[in-house]
């Protein structure tokens, strides 16, 4: 099994050299030595298709394309780490994204993991496991362009007031947090279902940094 996947990866890698073309950090800071990370590949199991992944150890990521092609690999330090991952398609006959896993990865130093999807009776299935691609394809792997993976922050509150725009485009949730004396304004930039948040409601909302005022995602709290 452990030599069926490393052939897989070192097919999907020398018939798309040119479609892989960064490596996502997901750590602060310098870039480290090799043997001091993990490298994670997110494949599917069509060049057509593929998984894509949305968060790591629970925070959002702020680059979009973390997925195959465009940034198909995914540098982690050593330990555990759980990723949501998803399936999309670029069929339209076929089953697109919706349902997202958790997939977990005890990651060692100097190891190569792989995802893979699976679709059995419409639904995703994610297979793990390691692989050991030959030194031509590890060189050419370090020239990836590198970037840093910004992750997500996240605050727990009580809805104060929600209201949208005359599209329902734009959403504005004003959200009191425990501990504040003010309570927060985020704005949605995205379609969303508006009346689906209620005030009292106790949400969980995730933002990035550089952007304090604007809901990158949210869930309920319980």
């Amino acid at each position: 099994m452990k030599r069926y996947f490393a052939l897989f990866f070192l097919t999907l890698l020398c018939s798309q050299p040119v479609l892989a073309n960064e490596l996502g950090q997901f750590y602060d800071g310098e870039a480290k030595p090799r043997d001091e990370v993990s490298w994670v590949w997110i494949a599917g199991s069509k060049l057509s298709s593929g998984l894509r992944v949305t968060r790591i150890d629970r925070s959002l990521v702020v680059n979009s394309k973390l997925s195959t092609p465009d940034m198909p690999v995914v540098e982690v330090l050593p330990g555990k780490h759980v990723f949501d991952v998803n399936y999309f398609s670029l069929s339209a006959n076929s089953w697109s994204k919706g349902e997202t896993l958790e997939v977990e990865i005890d990651a060692k130093a100097g190891e190569n993991y792989f995802f893979n999807t699976d679709i059995n009776e419409h639904r995703l299935h994610v297979k793990t496991g390691t692989f050991s691609p030959d030194a031509k394809n590890v060189k050419w792997l370090e020239k990836l362009r590198r970037e840093i993976l910004v992750r997500s922050v996240s605050v727990d509150g009580v809805v104060q007031s929600v209201e949208a725009d005359n599209q329902g485009k734009i959403g504005y949730l004003i959200l009191a947090v425990p501990g504040e004396i003010h309570p927060r304004k985020f704005i949605w930039h995205w379609d969303i279902a508006i009346n689906a948040i209620n005030v009292g409601q106790k949400l969980r909302v995730d933002y990035f940094p550089s952007s304090p005022g604007s809901a990158a995602a949210y869930s309920n709290v319980e």
